[in-house]
């Protein structure tokens, strides 16, 4: 029996189909401009790919900054040309770590905010960094915006739609006001549901 299992087990993974994807490189490209740009998240879509992350340029791709560094969403096609790019943002830092699909052929992007003017419609506790939540429509507008947090650095690590069509939203905080109804100390995990 263990002969049987041995043979098997060699069989399997010397088997075809385990070995007949060849990862070669089919196209590359460098997106951004002068400065820093940081990815953080890429959505497959039909027709090519949703990149978001931030940008500190201000030249090359990126077609406008507002301030320091902004959230930046990049549409590519298959082959990687870009197709439109759109910056969101005030006067200091902003971000988006993931996207999401939304109803409508919508988009959430979930990030952080440093800024109180620009995009940004109202921050009613203008700390450090408070986690930045929108909408934009298949080609970038801007449908709606929030601001979540307390007084101090509220930060997203990642998110995941609900099963009931909200968003949740995984990350962590030094707050102790706001939308964060408690904190145990320094910084805590803190989840949101929108």
């Amino acid at each position: 029996m263990k002969n049987l299992v041995f043979l098997l087990l060699i069989a399997a993974a010397h088997h075809p189909l385990i070995f007949s994807q060849n990862f070669e490189t089919m196209w590359q490209k460098c997106i951004g401009g002068s400065q820093e740009e940081r990815p953080s998240d890429i959505l497959a879509v039909e027709g090519g790919y949703f990149i978001v992350g931030g940008t500190y340029s201000y030249d090359g791709d990126i077609s406008f900054n507002q301030g320091s560094s902004d959230a930046w969403v990049i549409k590519i096609d298959s082959i990687g040309n870009i197709l439109w790019e759109n910056t969101y943002g005030g006067s200091n830092g902003e971000f988006w770590r993931r996207i999401l699909p939304a109803p409508d052929n919508c988009y959430y992007l979930l990030g952080a905010s440093g800024s109180w003017d620009g995009d940004i419609s109202y921050d009613p506790y203008p700390g450090s960094n408070d986690l930045w939540i929108a909408k934009i429509d298949s080609v970038g507008n801007l449908i709606w915006e929030k601001i979540i947090g307390g007084w101090m650095i509220d930060m997203i690590e990642s998110a995941a739609l609900a099963g009931d069509g909200g968003v949740v939203v995984f990350g962590w905080t030094g707050s102790q006001d706001g939308e964060v109804t408690v904190n145990y100390g320094m910084y805590d995990m803190w989840l949101v549901k929108l």
